[in-house]
């Protein structure tokens, strides 16, 4: 069962990381506002800055991608308890 709850916690914190819906819907200080909400920032009425969003949306991917490195172990084994039979 342990697998099962640690993979199901590490999805919802980076679910958690990743929320834009809500956050752009209730935050609207841009000085508490999240990354996700920030990378939008990056595009104007008539002009869009891609280097700039692509730069934001890596710095967003680099944390997710060292917790999930991290939990792997436990990512994978958690998923595929069920589906084993025996």
């Amino acid at each position: 069962m342990k697998p099962i709850i640690v993979t199901v916690i590490i999805f919802n914190a980076i679910y958690v990381f990743n929320e834009y819906p809500f956050a752009s819907t209730f935050i609207t200080d841009t000085s508490k506002a999240t990354l996700s909400m920030m990378s939008g920032m990056f595009k104007s009425q008539y002009s869009m800055d891609y280097s700039g969003i692509i730069a934001a949306s890596f710095m967003i991917m680099i944390p997710e991608l060292i917790f999930y490195t991290y939990f792997q172990k436990h990512i994978i084994s958690g998923m595929t308890d069920g589906a084993v039979k025996g």
